[in-house]
C-alpha cells in the first residue's frame, strides 16, 4: 500500500542477477508477472527486470505523452493514469535512452491480467499481455547488464493510498 503523496511508490525486487546474453534461440530470458489494480483510478503500476533497484523514486513514470525514467536499463509494461491514455505500455532503456514504447490495453479494475517479457540474447524485447503479443523492440536493453525483477505500485496527485496486487511473478533464463 503506497502513501498519498504524488509518485509515493512501494515496490519488490528479486536478485540482480538476469542478463540476456545467457537467453538460447530456445530459451530466452523471460519475466511474466500476474498482477490486479483493484482500483485503476489516481494510480501507476510497472514490473519487468531492471537494473535501478529503488524506491526513491517511481522507476517508469508516463505524464501526457512523455517518459520519465529511473533505471539505465530495463525493460517493463508500465501503466500511469497521468498519461493522456490509460493503458499498460511496453518500454526499454538500454544505455539511458529510452525505446519507444508497445500499446497493451486498459487494464479494468479489479481484474487479474498476465504480463510477460521475453527478451532474446540479441536484446530484442517481446511484450505480451493474457498470453497475446502486442509487439516487440529491437535493442530494448544492454545483454550483458545485470537485471532484476521488480513490481511497483505508485500513487498519484491527489489520490487515496494504493493498492496493487500480485499472484505471481516468474523469471526464467539459461544460466
Amino acid at each position: 500500500t503506497t502513501g498519498t503523496g504524488d509518485n509515493d511508490t512501494e515496490a519488490i525486487f528479486g536478485p540482480l542477477d538476469w542478463m540476456a546474453n545467457r537467453a538460447t534461440a530456445d530459451a530466452p530470458l523471460v519475466f511474466e508477472a500476474r498482477v490486479n489494480l483493484p482500483s485503476v483510478a489516481g494510480v501507476g503500476m510497472s514490473c519487468g527486470l531492471t537494473d535501478a533497484v529503488t524506491e526513491a523514486a517511481t522507476l517508469f513514470a508516463y505524464a501526457t505523452a512523455t517518459w520519465t525514467t529511473t533505471p539505465t536499463n530495463a525493460v517493463a509494461w508500465s501503466f500511469d493514469t497521468d498519461g493522456t491514455t490509460d493503458l499498460f505500455r511496453g518500454i526499454g532503456v538500454k544505455a539511458d535512452v529510452d525505446t519507444v514504447a508497445i500499446d497493451g490495453v486498459v487494464p479494468v479494475a479489479d481484474t487479474p491480467m498476465l504480463l510477460r517479457i521475453e527478451l532474446d540474447s540479441a536484446g530484442t524485447a517481446y511484450f505480451f499481455q493474457d498470453d497475446v503479443l502486442k509487439g516487440s523492440k529491437a535493442n530494448a536493453v544492454t545483454i550483458t547488464m545485470a537485471l532484476c525483477p521488480f513490481v511497483e505500485v505508485s500513487c498519484k496527485a491527489g489520490a487515496a493510498a494504493k493498492v496493487g496486487e500480485v499472484d505471481l511473478v516468474f523469471v526464467s533464463c539459461p544460466r
